[in-house]
């Protein structure tokens, strides 16, 4: 059987590919509160006796500890919301959750900056895991990256151009008196081919920290995060 409920304990042990890695509590928990299938709804959850047709997220909701003995990562990233729209939809019905969470953790949380950037960092690890980046490139659809002058200079010489062809076709200037003087002129990126970034070893940092769960003192970045979960599956 898949699923079963052992006393009060929910243990899901789904069809599982050679060497998938286990997913734990909390990874469930995010995955099931943004309504988002985990699995393939090809088995059941039976809790308390009663079979209910997977995926039915409410059981989570009851805050029971939950173990996950195996999974199958595919499963999950096939089940992961990363159409534009969608993903819009799902951000602009939690906004407000998360504004009362921003909330919380300005006004009421007892954690210090760094403590709760830990969490942050464990907890962004975690969902990462099961996120292929392309399957997804929202970000190079939507966002526009600024780039330094060494920036221009390493993608020009990846792409094959002559620097001020570069600049001339694809970028502007940004801001003066700024560290990344040049941002691309539209979206979707100009360098992104097939889903893929065409100068991936050399994109600027603008994009490879995207989205930025890993730069320090979260707490005072949390507008900036609620903005990114209306295009960034991880952030959401």
């Amino acid at each position: 059987m898949p699923f079963r409920a052992p006393g009060n304990t929910v243990s899901v042990s789904p069809k599982s590919v050679p060497g998938a890695p286990a997913l734990d509590f909390e990874t469930v928990l995010l995955m099931f509160r943004s309504g988002r299938p985990l699995f393939r709804a090809s088995g059941f959850l039976r809790k308390g006796g009663i079979a209910m047709d997977y995926p039915t997220p409410s059981w989570i909701y009851n805050d029971l500890p939950v173990k996950v003995h195996e999974a199958d990562l595919e499963f999950w990233k096939t089940g992961m919301a990363v159409d534009l729209v969608q993903i819009r939809t799902l951000a602009g019905e939690k906004q407000d959750e998360n504004l009362r969470f921003r909330h919380f953790l300005k006004t009421r949380c007892k954690l210090e900056p760094d403590e709760i950037d830990n969490q942050v960092f464990e907890t962004a690890r975690r969902v990462w895991a099961g996120i292929d980046c392309t399957t997804c490139a929202n970000c190079c659809r939507e966002v526009r990256p600024t780039f330094s002058e060494g920036e221009v200079d390493r993608v020009a010489l990846r792409v094959g151009m002559a620097r001020a062809q570069l600049i001339e076709t694809y970028l502007e200037p940004t801001e003066a008196h700024t560290d990344n003087p040049w941002q691309t002129r539209s979206t979707p990126c100009p360098f992104l081919k097939d889903n893929l970034c065409s100068v991936y070893e050399d994109r600027p940092n603008d994009c490879s920290g995207y989205p930025y769960l890993y730069e320090p003192e979260f707490v005072f970045r949390t507008m900036a995060m609620i903005e990114r979960t209306f295009t960034c599956p991880i952030v959401y």
